[in-house]
């Protein structure tokens, strides 16, 4: 099935394709700041290839934009990055204005402390999370009000639950079981109790204890969705019964159950939502 977050974020893919001068203004890929940094709000670090990364090239590049962003003052309030090592990291929170930083495969990331020195950052979305990284660190970024992380392994959330600052978290695969239906396994998802904040929550992990109940707690929250499957409890109907943040995943379940199942239906329910 597809989740709703991933139906939109392919459609709108390529509807920014299809508008190419639009695709260029909202994304700017920078590989040289010298040469390409005008002032722009939000930074896409590149190698220059698109569609495709080159190792090689990506660590050549790497420390030019280290030098940078240690010595130059810049304007750039949302950054993606692809595969930083600690040292990039570190580089990064010498730009304290930076509201919103997405790292696309984090596997060169050991330690998420050195984010502490950036108070303005609101949102964090990590890809290919390594096992053993702590996000406990996390409990000092005192602005931090959304985050995202994705892997496809097993991972601890337990230190999350530790980030009671949170309005929104997703967390999972990060990837459409439709095209990718390996499920990621976690013992439970009882940290979830803490963070009383919540507003929006999204998740694809699978507890071994097969018990939801705790997204039940989350009194707070506006918006809800899971991946739901057939041994959890409650089940989808009482869930949404239990709490109207998961009535459109009932929506969705009915429909796939009936065959009118309508995507559009459930893009509209997430467009503009950062979580």
């Amino acid at each position: 099935m597809f989740r709703p977050m991933m139906v939109r974020v392919y459609a709108t893919y390529h509807e920014y394709r299809e508008k190419e001068p639009f695709f260029k203004e909202v994304f700017e890929s920078i590989t040289n700041f010298d040469k390409e940094y005008l002032g722009q709000k939000e930074v896409h670090l590149s190698t220059g290839i698109e569609g495709y990364y080159d190792w090689s090239d990506f660590r050549k590049a790497e420390p030019h934009w280290i030098s940078y962003l240690r010595n130059r003052e810049t304007k750039i309030q949302t950054l993606h990055v692809f595969n930083p090592s600690q040292e990039l990291l570190t580089a990064i929170t010498e730009q304290p204005q930076i509201r919103k930083l997405v790292i696309r495969i984090a596997k060169g990331i050991s330690d998420l402390s050195v984010l502490q020195k950036m108070p303005h950052l609101e949102y964090l979305e990590i890809y290919g999370v390594p096992v053993d990284l702590d996000f406990e660190p996390l409990v000092k970024c005192e602005s931090l009000r959304v985050l995202h992380i994705f892997a496809r392994k097993q991972l601890n959330f337990e230190s999350v639950g530790k980030i009671t600052q949170l309005e929104g978290l997703m967390f999972g695969s990060g990837a459409d079981p439709a095209f990718d239906p390996k499920w990621v396994k976690v013992d439970n998802i009882h940290f979830l109790r803490n963070l009383k904040n919540l507003k929006r929550l999204e998740f694809d992990v699978k507890p071994l204890d097969s018990d939801l109940s705790p997204a039940l707690s989350l009194r707070s929250l506006e918006e809800g969705w899971y991946r739901y499957f057939k041994e959890q409890t409650p089940s989808v109907e009482e869930m949404a019964k239990s709490h109207p943040a998961f009535q459109k995943v009932y929506e969705n379940y009915l429909g796939i159950k009936s065959g009118n199942w309508k995507p559009s239906r459930e893009i509209k329910f997430r467009k503009g939502n950062d979580a």
